[in-house]
C-alpha cells in the first residue's frame, strides 16, 4: 500500500509523455480502488474505455463498481458491450445474467436464464459457474418454480465444495 502513490506517480509520467498510453488509466484505476477511491477509480476506467475501446477488462471492472452503486442498468449496459469485444471470455454470461436479475424486470428473467444457461454450457468449469445456478435458482423462486429453484441452488453449493479444500471455512 504504501507504494501505491510511488506507482500511480510513475504511470502519470508516462501518460505526461503519451496521452493514450494503451493500460495507464487502467493502472490508475487498479490503484484508485486500492486506495478505496471509487469514483477516482471509475473516471480512470473510463478514461481507458476512451483511449482503448478494444480492451474489455477497463468495462467489466467498471461494470462491477457502477453495478455495486446501485447502478444496474449502466452496469447491464456495460457488460452487454463485452461479447462483441471479448467473444472467448465466456464468464461474461454469468455477469449478464446477474446484471439482469438485479435490474428487477421480470421481463428481462428470461434472458437472465439464458444468459445463465449460456454461461454454463460455454464454462461449466469456471470458477464463476456456480453464480449461473444462483442466479437460476434466484430467477427461479421468484417465478414460483420452488423445486427448479432448490435444484439450482444444490447445484451451485455443489460446485462451491468441490473447490474448497476439505476442512476450509
Amino acid at each position: 500500500m504504501a507504494r501505491l502513490d510511488e506507482a500511480a506517480s510513475a504511470v502519470r509520467e508516462v501518460l505526461s509523455r503519451d496521452a493514450h498510453a494503451a493500460g495507464a488509466h487502467y493502472l490508475l484505476a487498479q490503484i484508485a480502488e486500492q486506495q478505496h477511491d471509487g469514483p477516482g477509480a471509475e473516471r480512470e476506467y473510463r478514461f481507458e474505455m476512451a483511449a482503448s475501446s478494444w480492451d474489455y477488462r477497463a468495462r467489466f471492472n467498471l461494470a462491477a463498481l457502477v453495478g455495486a452503486r446501485g447502478d444496474h442498468a449502466e452496469q447491464l449496459q456495460l457488460l452487454e458491450a463485452i461479447p462483441k469485444l471479448a467473444p472467448g471470455f465466456s464468464d461474461i454470461n454469468f455477469f449478464l445474467a446477474k446484471a439482469l436479475l438485479d435490474l428487477g424486470d421480470p421481463r428481462r428473467f428470461q434472458e437472465a436464464i439464458d444468459d445463465a444457461n449460456r454461461g454454463l454450457s460455454l464454462a461449466p468449469a469456471s470458477t464463476a459457474a456456480p453464480l449461473g445456478h444462483y442466479v437460476l435458482a434466484d430467477v427461479f423462486r421468484l417465478q414460483g418454480r420452488a423445486a427448479d429453484s432448490q435444484r439450482e441452488l444444490a447445484r451451485g453449493q455443489a460446485l462451491e465444495r468441490q473447490r474448497t479444500p476439505h476442512g476450509a471455512s
